[in-house]
């Protein structure tokens, strides 16, 4: 297979993947990305010395992204959160003690006694539940079968919130969301210092030292089997192509339908802050509401001035459900009074797409073949049967290009 010659047109995480992994095996590779900076919504902005993830990000520990980033010698750093000491619960308007463990958990007075033994027990059967026994079912369909009361019910749905940064539990697939916790539970997340451009930086160098062509601002018309065109009439050819975009670009370059997916959303505010007020929480996650608060400056590194504090707070929104700062600025005022005197920047989106599609009960994402064009492949977030999240798109964009080096071997042979 080795010196064909393949085309990528992204350069998100999942993009970045494939190319790398095709330029690896010594191909030829073209990345094209349609904006003047790769990364996709793994970039990290920039204002006035705070350094703002598009919404909060967290790096799995445990997931397929860490392993094949460390496999090629990607480098980052960073700290997991920790959520004892100033980590709450938030139900009805007040902070609870978060239950980090169990004695925390019966500390915790976000919960009756009752409630309290059934949430112990279904935590207990999460961590015991193979995820493979119960794919196929929904997510609210295994916690009303298992979760004993609505104490425990409320805090499984948070921590699926938490985990998957979606809202539409009775639409997603059990055995993605379980084992998206168990992933959660087994290593927690790093929170990276600098943010994820580091990531991103850290693929575009690896890229370009296997030989992948960057092209940035290069926008595609139309794709099909053996060569994409760009909106200014280039045609590249290819024995391969990647489509590491969002299904509803796919279906415009090539015009092959697709089935629309649910994908996750939230509303985020950004605050960046001189100091953290006194009695400030680290973290606080909404029981009675999908809310979530975190203090990601005290863990990584590079995200605030010295002496400042860079905090995420995010509404997780199911498909019917709107957030407005408001909202978030509530949040703010029960886990960080004193917080409004401190703002040196605020920035607020109303409605960020988080992953383009879950994984939903009896329907699973489209695999990286869907659209049966011999030679081209699609990966994304909205992309095949393996993980979530980051690590959805990286094994999305391994999968597409190992379609492509079995396809090209076979047409060899």
């Amino acid at each position: 297979m080795a010196g064909k010659r393949f085309v990528v047109i992204g350069g998100g995480l999942s993009g970045f993947t494939a190319a790398i992994e095709l330029a690896d095996a010594g191909n030829h590779v073209i990345l094209c990305e349609q904006s003047q900076h790769a990364g996709g919504r793994a970039a990290t902005h920039h204002q006035q010395g705070y350094a703002m993830n598009i919404g909060p990000h967290g790096f799995y520990r445990a997931g397929v992204m860490r392993r094949q980033f460390d496999a090629w010698g990607i480098r980052y750093s960073g700290k997991a959160p920790l959520t004892h000491g100033r980590a709450f619960l938030i139900a009805n308007g007040q902070r609870h003690r978060f239950p980090t463990s169990g004695m925390n958990l019966l500390r915790s007075s976000a919960f009756s006694l009752r409630g309290k033994i059934s949430a112990a027990q279904v935590l207990q059967k999460l961590t015991k539940t193979t995820p493979a026994s119960v794919r196929g079912q929904s997510m609210e369909a295994w916690i009303q079968t298992h979760a004993g009361t609505a104490e425990a019910a409320r805090l499984v749905a948070a921590m699926v919130r938490l985990s998957s940064y979606a809202a539409d539990v009775d639409r997603m697939d059990a055995g993605a969301a379980i084992e998206q916790m168990q992933l959660a539970l087994a290593q927690s997340v790093l929170y990276l210092d600098g943010g994820w451009e580091t990531l991103v930086a850290g693929l575009e160098n690896k890229a370009k030292s296997l030989g992948v062509e960057i092209r940035a601002g290069w926008s595609v018309k139309r794709a099909e089997p053996g060569v994409v065109e760009s909106r200014n009439g280039e045609r590249l050819t290819a024995d391969g192509i990647v489509l590491a975009i969002p299904a509803k670009e796919v279906e415009r370059i090539t015009g092959v339908p697709l089935t629309e997916g649910t994908p996750a959303r939230a509303a985020c505010l950004d605050l960046g802050l001189r100091s953290l007020p006194d009695g400030a929480a680290s973290f606080a996650l909404g029981l009675d509401t999908p809310v979530y608060f975190s203090v990601h400056s005290l863990y990584a590194r590079g995200l605030a001035p010295e002496g400042g504090a860079l905090v995420q707070i995010a509404k997780y929104l199911d498909r019917n459900a709107a957030g407005s700062r408001d909202e978030l600025e509530s949040v703010a005022d029960l886990a960080m009074p004193g917080w409004r005197k401190e703002v040196e920047v605020s920035r607020f989106l109303p409605d960020m797409t988080v992953v383009h599609a879950i994984p939903e009960a009896g329907r699973g994402r489209p695999d990286v073949d869907t659209l049966k064009m011999p030679g081209v492949m699609v990966a994304g977030d909205w992309v095949g049967p393996e993980a979530m999240l980051g690590d959805g798109a990286v094994a999305s964009g391994l999968r597409a290009a190992r379609s492509l080096a079995q396809r090209a071997e076979r047409k060899a042979a």
